[in-house]
């Protein structure tokens, strides 16, 4: 079993990834898609584009949390952390490459409200993409009159499997400095799954 590290440990990286920031879903058929996480769900549509929906929840004071990008096939497109700041972004670029990986700087505005991120597949084949700043917009949690659906509040956490926990975990955990909340190991002592947090509740990942 990895070594579980709680807290906030050293990352090789030195990197400081702040939170989950948003996620992508690929969705077929946008307006679907809308009539569920807006009308439904009650997400606060932000902006939208041809091919895309920009979406937050009423607490939240970045411009989006969840797009919704048309595509030919539904899946997950991209999970995105928060970096304290630009410095993070370099350093980060240098180790993804010293890791062999690809990463790929995303252009200023490529979406609404975001300037450039860095974007990378994680050793795991996970797609993750890291932003140092958001366009700030106006919490609507008082907003009542807006309220609809199941008024959702906030994006939170990212949940993903994989077929090696351990080999996974120890990569964010010393390479991006994620603290391990709470884990179950299996007979044989490998990890099952484990929770990591970097803002210092529950979980982000």
């Amino acid at each position: 079993m990895a070594a579980v590290l709680p807290g906030r440990p050293t990352a090789r990286s030195g990197v400081n990834v702040i939170r989950a920031a948003h996620g992508e879903y690929r969705v077929t058929d946008l307006e679907r898609a809308r009539a569920f996480y807006v009308d439904v769900l009650g997400f606060i549509e932000a902006a939208r584009t041809s091919d895309a929906l920009y979406l937050r929840g009423f607490e939240e004071r970045d411009h989006h949390s969840l797009v919704l990008r048309r595509a030919e096939q539904p899946g997950a497109g991209h999970m995105c952390f928060r970096v304290q700041d630009e410095d993070d972004l370099e350093r980060l670029e240098r180790f993804c490459i010293s890791e062999g990986l690809r990463p790929q700087w995303m252009p200023a505005g490529y979406e609404p409200g975001q300037p450039r991120a860095l974007r990378v597949q994680d050793p795991h084949g996970f797609p993750i993409e890291f932003v140092a700043s958001m366009t700030l917009v106006e919490r609507q949690l008082q907003r009542f009159d807006l309220y609809r659906g199941a008024r959702i509040q906030r994006f939170d956490h990212f949940n993903c499997q994989t077929p090696n926990v351990d080999a996974a975990y120890a990569w964010w955990a010393n390479g991006l400095g994620f603290g391990c909340s709470e884990y179950t190991a299996a007979d044989d002592e490998r990890l099952w799954a484990v929770w990591l947090q970097r803002k210092g509740n529950v979980h982000d990942l």
